[in-house]
């Protein structure tokens, strides 16, 4: 789910039904789901909660310090009831 467009219609498709649609699907056929350009908080939780497998983006390999420590905790908190105190 990776494109050239950054904004724009790009975008709105990616949190789009027929986005969600293709996802489930891949996923029932036991495919690898990877989101890229997954950028924030926001928008990782909306493919975590999709059950993507992977996503990347450039604000992890740009600024490593602020937001690898920050989506791993999210992604903790979600995974983990318990660890939720330690998610942004």
């Amino acid at each position: 789910l990776s494109g050239r467009w950054g904004k724009g219609p790009f975008i709105e498709w990616k949190e789009s039904k027929a986005a969600a649609d293709l996802i489930a699907d891949a996923k029932r056929r036991g495919k690898h789901v990877h989101a890229g350009r997954v950028n924030g908080l926001k928008r990782l939780r909306h493919f975590f909660d999709l059950g993507v497998d992977t996503a990347d983006g450039s604000s992890l390999s740009m600024f490593p310090d602020r937001w690898v420590p920050t989506f791993a905790a999210a992604l903790r908190a979600w995974e983990s009831p318990t660890a939720a105190a330690a998610a942004p």
